[in-house]
């Protein structure tokens, strides 16, 4: 790797000298299923409350994204839901991706899927990384196509937190 202010080789490490960013990037994983239209019309209450936690933290310039699964059609595998086009967006802002989620049907629900689809987003360097799962069905392993030892070596490999809201 070559640029004007340095030479990198294979196997090179250069540690940056800046302040590690104090904030927070968070995924909701929403199951789009009837059985969790009640709790996700608390969801963006839940995000303006995290928000303010957070900030209460120390924490600043958070974002928030939303990933559903579980629907029918394109809502059964796991998918983004933008804000004006944005994956992450700020708690303000999150209210459009949050509208844009189905509860009308039912699907599989291979939630652990849906996690490595969320762990596979793109977090921002230095930000804490949290992932909360919101689901209403049971787990089936047979329509998981990992398993939780896999996606939990992903999240600690990738240092994000995972939570479960469930009523």
């Amino acid at each position: 790797f070559r640029s004007k202010d340095f030479t990198r080789y294979e196997g090179d490490y250069r540690t940056l000298r800046q302040e590690v960013p104090q904030t927070a990037d968070v995924v909701f994983v929403v199951e789009e299923k009837p059985c969790n239209k009640d709790a996700a019309a608390q969801l963006s209450k839940i995000v303006n409350d995290l928000e303010k936690a957070l900030r209460k933290a120390g924490l600043a310039d958070n974002q928030f994204a939303f990933v559903g699964y579980g629907g029918i059609g394109v809502h059964g595998p796991p998918h983004v839901h933008t804000a004006q086009g944005q994956v992450f967006a700020e708690s303000r802002r999150s209210v459009l991706a949050i509208d844009s989620l189905d509860f009308s049907s039912f699907g599989q629900n291979d939630v652990l899927s849906a996690v490595k689809f969320a762990a596979d987003l793109p977090y921002r360097v230095g930000a804490s990384k949290t992932v909360i799962v919101m689901s209403c069905m049971e787990c089936n392993p047979v329509f998981m196509k990992t398993n939780y030892a896999n996606i939990n070596q992903l999240l600690l490999e990738r240092d994000i937190s995972l939570h479960l809201l469930h009523e």
